[in-house]
């Protein structure tokens, strides 16, 4: 076994429980929120804006405080997922071009 690869992410949707390897991850709502609204579309792109209409509802304009709330977020959620959250496996930013 590679001691580099990432240890499996275990998102449980029904009981609201997330793992990585063996060592369940604590999570706030939020983070859980988030989490699973990804895992529920594992490969896809989630734009900031979505994710802040869905966790924050907000409305209106979409600009830089909005951005910065949920960039802190996933910040915050990649410090408690991935290994080396400067290098991640579970949480990608797709800079857009």
């Amino acid at each position: 076994m590679d001691k580099n690869a990432p240890l499996p992410l275990i998102v449980d949707l029904t009981t609201y429980r997330v793992w990585r390897g063996e060592r369940e991850i604590e999570l706030s709502n939020l983070e859980y929120g988030l989490v699973q609204n990804l895992a529920e579309q594992v490969g896809k792109v989630a734009a900031y804006e979505d994710l802040w209409r869905d966790f924050w509802q907000g409305g209106g304009s979409f600009g830089r405080c909005e951005r910065n709330a949920v960039r802190e977020a996933i910040k915050r959620l990649r410090r408690k997922l991935e290994v080396d959250p400067k290098q991640p496996n579970y949480l990608i930013t797709v800079r857009s071009q």
